[in-house]
């Protein structure tokens, strides 16, 4: 028995096919006995593929022999994790407390820790993943960070806290799994006694670290999964039942892996098989592996590349090239396959553009348990089982998620979803916080509006939320009271109580599986958990079983013949006669590692970890395969893009570049041209027949023509499509979960001190800059009170205090203001209501000013603008001739004094002068003669320029011009059809939804049905 040669097949031969042939060679008997071979394979896919060919070949019958992947052979064909496992160290007996590092075997990199105990006990059980991060969160925990000062340098001393704890965690989890596949099944102790190792005080206390855990794991009879492999690989055992081991299209196999079969080549015959020629014999060493000097420069002739390498400009333009590529018809099952560069990402949208052209996709992969939306309704529940009560916050969350709505507050009597968000709705705009304690004792502590029954329908509203509210934390208070993982299968019950699951449907299939999985792996939690020496919160566990469960995989298909998307791994092992490879970039294809935080390149191969220069001679050879097994006989097409969803540039792989000199220059001239942009982002079109359907019912279509508001005019103006969606359709976005006010909240912050001040000083003329500031300071500091109740979050005091800036730069221009004769004599006034055309003109002015001197008016607005502006530049813009709802108007010098031109402008804004319209027609004590100024009071955030800003000349300029465009306006909304609402060239700047900002209405409305009526 010995290491033989490796078997070369052809390159053009299906390589399932002709690995089962190499098998079969030279065996007799009926059947064929292949019970002793262990055959290796890269993927149960390879496996299914050569099992399915042994059986055409063996027409007498067979044997099967055991298929493999390199990591389940390196556990001898037996599951290591919970078995009992006999090893020739004994365990540790110290346990608690214990700090000293034990010496480093040089030879095994194995900390000498485990040879120390006296004890004679030679079974060990290998830990579970739940107990080796459970060990890992407890050893971080329980140090302070000034004890590993090269591990963080920098970090202040302390404790970690449990979700650092669990972070680290992981990261340390899952480089003792890279370590343990390296030649020697290095661990951190090993790596640090490197001679050559860089960072050896780094890894020293990594090591520390490393030994706690052991010693974690020892204590409860458990042994770390890799220090198994290590000394299984190593050491002395043999597979039982073996005569043969077939090593079948490894390209890049774990080092560890190869040790294993280096103790065993004198035991059994091994040999390796090749999907390549006999002449590239020379390119390959003795366990079939490519070798890296021989890849590295690889230059071979693909006659068909440029007919082959399609690139494309960016990520949505990827996908329309596969449609294309697919001839736009539906892909078959053994004639089309689709690999995925990234997995992860593209194949979901490749499997639903498949779906799309009426064909099945299977994804070997499947998907990923944490994709379920039980996952996410468990982490968002979770939030609410912690040791705090619950802030407004996460409130939302949990009431987004219909389901646990349901589970929540439902009942005969509560409020369906759609109602009780809008409660909360509410409460968000009102900027509630706090727990939600807090929140009902804000609620119960609100004011009942008088005289505005817009207001008195929403603090209605929110006094029906408070009873809800104690819903969501009955049921917290029920789950706290049971045991975690009590609570957690309580939960998933609760949210599958009406579901019906089913076996034999496919989606329900997948939620029995999720929620078994999860109990499964609470359970293994659990026992973890109560076997170490801290305690944990629900909210900890729960995320702990979320975490551990949501790499699980699904995998199911219910269709008889379905496109495969295979892997990577996979692809050479597909027999399809078209293959399309999608997303062929270089951080994907070779995935060589520069910039690890603990395994820079160098040091991997200090470690016997595979390198960067055997890494890309794997992808080469993979690569090569791809083409050459379809030359003559099919077809390879690569879609390389130039940018990825985001806009980033991605460089192609630069497994492209490998060509003879003369044809290089050729390669990169094709890889790097220009390549066109997807005109849309993100990718979506919408047929005609499919487009939105602006049609309002005739309520929404009255309402239109019923009344405008003097606010609604700019929503018109900037946009007539827009208006017609938000008034007629009653489109709009609310925003969630804001820490902060926005800037229309954070100006009614403001204004509501005005407001207070206004009602308290009508008619008199207050002079004093500092009594104007006392008052202003007092009465923000009721409205804060009122709105936001006695503790507002850190976000809001803060927003406080600007506002407070604000309003004490702004004391100076209101004493200026009173100084001047001028006194307040209406706040939040409503303005005479007028008929223009059969439309009713509303709206309320912020505060109307008389002149005891003068006898002048002025009605103001207030503005919290970033910057202090001038209601001319916020109402009229430059215009070109024919456009719409634009005027000429005199031209003025810049000292004011009137030029005798003329110019023309468009009008952005009519707020301003529906109010002169209104108060010169119908306020009491306005007469017609009366002179009426408009104006801003501003508040900008450059306190500097606070101040009042009048529209000069308005009535010598302006005020003709304004009335002939309101008037203009309505008239456009009372003749009504597509051409009142046609969308402007320019956009609004508050589109209807944000996510359609930049994308032009013709892309998703039918516009010829713009301003029309359901029948």
């Amino acid at each position: 028995m010995a290491l033989q040669a490796p078997q070369f097949i052809s390159w053009s031969s299906p390589l399932a096919q002709a690995v089962a042939g190499c098998i079969l060679k030279g065996q007799t008997g009926s059947p064929v006995d292949l019970g002793s071979h262990r055959v290796i394979v890269p993927s149960s896919f390879a496996s299914r593929l050569i099992q399915e060919e042994l059986a055409k070949q063996a027409p007498n019958g067979v044997l099967l022999p055991v298929f493999q992947t390199p990591t389940e052979f390196l556990n001898f064909g037996d599951s290591i994790s919970g078995a009992k496992v006999q090893i020739g160290l004994r365990p540790v007996e110290r346990c608690k407390g214990e700090q000293n590092r034990g010496q480093v075997d040089k030879g095994t990199g194995v900390q000498g820790a485990n040879q120390e105990s006296q004890a004679d006990t030679n079974s060990f059980t290998a830990a579970k993943s739940a107990d080796a991060l459970l060990a890992w969160i407890e050893i971080i925990q329980g140090r302070d960070r000034a004890s590993l000062p090269f591990l963080f340098p920098n970090a202040k001393p302390g404790r970690f806290s449990f979700e650092e704890a669990k972070r680290l965690a992981q990261t340390l989890f899952e480089l003792r799994d890279e370590l343990g596949g390296s030649a020697e099944g290095l661990d951190f102790a090993g790596v640090a006694a490197l001679p050559a190792n860089p960072e050896k005080a780094r890894w020293n206390d990594l090591a520390s670290l490393e030994e706690g855990y052991r010693t974690r794991l020892n204590c409860r009879g458990l042994r770390d999964h890799n220090d198994l492999r290590s000394e299984l690989a190593r050491g002395e055992g043999l597979p039982e039942g073996v005569t043969h081991i077939w090593l079948a299209g490894l390209t890049d196999p774990q080092p560890l892996f190869i040790t294993a079969l280096s103790r065993l080549r004198e035991h059994f015959e091994i040999q390796a098989i090749v999907g390549a020629d006999a002449s590239e014999a020379e390119n390959f060493d003795e366990w079939g592996r490519p070798r890296p000097e021989s890849w590295q420069d690889r230059r071979s002739v693909w006659p068909d590349y440029a007919e082959s390498v399609h690139v494309v400009g960016d990520a949505p333009e990827s996908l329309k090239r596969l449609r294309a590529l697919l001839g736009d018809a539906k892909p078959v099952d053994g004639i089309h396959a689709v690999c995925a560069c990234d997995r992860e990402v593209d194949a979901p949208k490749i499997a639903a553009l498949i779906h799309s052209l009426g064909a099945d996709a299977v994804n070997p992969l499947g998907v990923a348990h944490g994709s379920h939306g039980l996952h996410h309704a468990l982490r968002t529940w979770s939030r609410c089982l912690g040791t705090e009560e619950p802030t407004f916050e996460v409130l939302r969350e949990v009431l987004l998620i219909p389901e646990l709505v349901r589970i929540t507050t439902g009942g005969t009597t509560a409020p369906g979803f759609s109602e009780l968000n809008e409660q909360l709705d509410i409460a968000d705009r009102t900027m509630l916080r706090g727990s939600l304690s807090d929140l009902c004792g804000q609620i119960a502590s609100l004011l009942k509006p008088e005289n505005d029954a817009r207001k008195l329908i929403e603090y209605e509203a929110l006094q029906r939320l408070p009873a809800r509210l104690e819903a969501v934390l009955a049921l917290r208070r029920a789950h706290l009271s049971l045991t975690w993982q009590e609570a957690l299968v309580a939960t998933i019950s609760l949210l599958t109580a009406d579901k019906k699951l089913r076996e034999d449907d496919p989606e329900g299939a997948f939620a029995i599986e999720v929620a078994e999985r999860l109990i499964a792996t609470a359970q293994e939690i659990d026992a973890a958990q109560l076997a170490g020496d801290f305690a944990l919160t629900h909210e900890q566990l729960f995320g702990l079983t979320l975490d551990a469960a949501s790499t699980q995989r699904h995998r199911f298909s219910d269709a008889q013949e379905a496109v495969n998307l295979p892997g990577w791994v996979e692809a050479p092992w597909d027999p399809v006669p078209h293959l399309i490879l999608f997303g062929l970039n270089d951080h994907l294809i070779p995935r060589v590692v520069h910039a690890h935080p603990y395994l820079p390149a160098q040091l991997r191969g200090m470690a016997g970890l595979a390198t960067n220069a055997a890494v890309f001679a794997s992808a080469a050879f993979t690569f090569e395969q791809l083409w050459r097994r379809r030359q003559g006989h099919g077809w390879l097409d690569v879609v390389v893009p130039q940018q990825d969803a985001d806009g980033n540039p991605l460089r192609p792989s630069r497994l492209l570049f490998q060509a003879p000199d003369d044809a290089l220059t050729r390669r990169v001239a094709h890889l790097f041209a220009d390549a066109p942009n997807s005109e849309a982002q993100p990718y979506w079109e919408i047929p005609a027949e499919h487009k939105f359907v602006p049609l309002a019912d005739a309520k929404g279509a009255a309402r239109v023509v019923k009344s405008i508001s003097a606010t609604a005019f700019k929503v018109y103006l900037a946009d007539p499509a827009d208006f017609w969606l938000k008034r007629a359709l009653g489109m709009d976005e609310a925003k969630h979960g804001s820490l902060e006010l926005d800037a229309a909240g954070f100006g009614t912050l403001a204004h509501g001190a005005l407001e207070l001040f206004g009602h308290h000083n009508l008619e008199t003329s207050v002079t004093s800059p500092a009594e104007v500031h006392r008052q202003l300071m007092a009465f923000l500091d009721e409205y804060v009170r009122a709105t936001f109740g006695s503790d507002p979050s850190t976000a809001i005091r803060f927003q406080v205090e600007s506002a407070r800036g604000r309003l004490a730069a702004f004391a100076q221009t209101q004493a200026k203001i009173a100084a001047e004769g001028w006194v307040i004599k209406a706040v939040e006034g409503t303005l005479p209501e007028q008929d223009i055309l059969g439309v009713k003109v509303t709206g309320k002015f912020d505060r109307l000013d008389y002149n005891t001197r003068t006898g002048h008016w002025r009605v103001y607005d207030y503005k919290t603008f970033n910057y202090a502006k001038n209601p001319i530049g916020t109402h009229t813009a430059k215009a070109v001739e024919g456009e719409p709802f634009s005027s000429a108007v005199r031209k003025r010098k810049k000292n004011g004094d009137d030029s005798g031109e003329t110019k023309l402008i468009r009008w952005k804004d009519l707020q301003l002068p529906v109010y002169h319209m209104a108060l010169k027609q119908g306020w009491e004590g306005i007469g017609t003669d009366a002179t009426l100024h408009l104006g801003y009071l501003c508040l900008p955030a450059q306190v500097s320029d606070t101040g009042e800003e009048v529209w000069q000349h308005y009535h010598a300029d302006h005020l003709e011009a304004a009335e002939e465009q309101i008037k203009a306006v309505i008239a456009a909304l009372k003749r009504g059809g597509s051409e009142s609402y046609q969308p402007s060239e320019r956009g609004s700047d508050y589109p209807v939804l944000d996510a359609l900002k930049g994308r032009q209405m013709k892309d998703y409305l039918n516009l010829d049905q713009m301003g029309g009526t359901r029948a």
